[in-house]
């Protein structure tokens, strides 16, 4: 295993990412041998679901983080079918679902990449759909979502969702109830506490992250525009890196550095005590964001000090 700071050259690429747009360059690759991408994209309910793409003009919605499980559907029969044919094929997932693709696979495809990414956890798919229908009751009808805005600094990302008026609702991460939720682990799935597949010896390819706390440990690949921590675990996936690797700025990394700023690429996260709480008060009828705001309180200094700089015009 190898680590890397990375980011892909093509600045609008990069801007559309949630860090520094190396995926794109993996499903690029596959692509130009005529190979299929499996990866996530939103679908017309707003909820994730995997999709086999082709076209690299299709590779625009299935950047991006997407903070809900993903519905995965007859994906590793499709996947089978192509490696079947001797074509390539990359396949995009967290790494329990990377995992279960191997194990339905049963044997090792020479043409088949393998790329998982450093997880949080899983959320209930139910908290999505409450924290939508919270938002319908205010009257916005979300039709797009961009988690990772970085409109304003990758560090500072927004979470952006759209109406089909094109109306946007965009707040600090921090602020965003969703995310709120999402970062205390509040509906997290409970295997998500006990994560069998957390550690540096990956069966994937490569492993794809936010490369968090890259200014303090390599401050000349910090530019607040996005920067990828990057895996690479296997010959094949050395191999595809190195080919790769002329369309990205790429710096070796200190692998013990790397994850003490990113501990979920070998930990898992810690259960929310309020968790059954959180579960009870939805299925009483109550309000989500209310919820979240109740169950999740910040602490008054830090809501204090945010208060102060708005005023300030900070």
């Amino acid at each position: 295993m190898k680590a890397f700071a990375c980011y892909n050259k093509n600045e609008s690429v990069r801007a559309e990412s949630s860090s520094g747009g190396v995926y794109t360059l993996l499903a690029e690759y596959v692509l130009s041998k005529g190979g299929a991408v499996a990866a996530a994209v939103y679908n017309d309910e707003v909820e994730v679901e995997h999709v086999i793409v082709r076209d690299s003009a299709e590779l625009e919605r299935t950047r991006g983080s997407k903070y809900q499980p993903s519905f995965l559907k007859n994906t590793f029969r499709e996947l089978r079918e192509i490696l079947d044919r001797g074509e390539w094929a990359l396949f995009v997932g967290t790494p329990c679902q990377c995992a279960g693709l191997l194990a339905f696979l049963k044997k090792p495809y020479e043409k088949l990449v393998v790329c998982d990414f450093i997880c949080h956890g899983v959320p209930s798919r139910r908290a999505w759909r409450e924290y939508l229908k919270s938002l319908e009751k205010k009257g916005f009808s979300a039709k797009s979502v961009n988690m990772r805005d970085k409109s304003r600094g990758w560090s500072a990302y927004r979470t952006t969702l759209t109406d089909e008026k094109g109306r946007a609702r965009s707040e600090n991460h921090s602020d965003n109830p969703y995310m709120t939720g999402f970062v205390a682990n509040l509906y997290l799935r409970p295997s998500c506490f006990e994560c069998r597949f957390k550690g540096l010896e990956r069966k994937t390819d490569i492993t794809l992250g936010d490369f968090w706390g890259v200014e303090a440990c390599q401050s000349e690949m910090f530019d607040d525009r996005g920067t990828s921590l990057v895996f690479v675990n296997t010959e094949k996936g050395e191999k595809i890196f190195s080919e790769i690797s002329k369309d990205m700025i790429t710096a070796a990394a200190d692998e013990e550095k790397a994850v003490k700023y990113n501990p979920c690429a070998v930990s898992s996260v810690s259960r929310n005590t309020k968790r059954d709480a959180f579960f009870k008060s939805l299925d009483d009828g109550k309000d989500f964001v209310l919820t979240v705001k109740r169950l999740v309180k910040k602490p008054f200094v830090k809501t204090l000090k945010r208060k102060i700089k708005k005023i300030l015009g900070r």
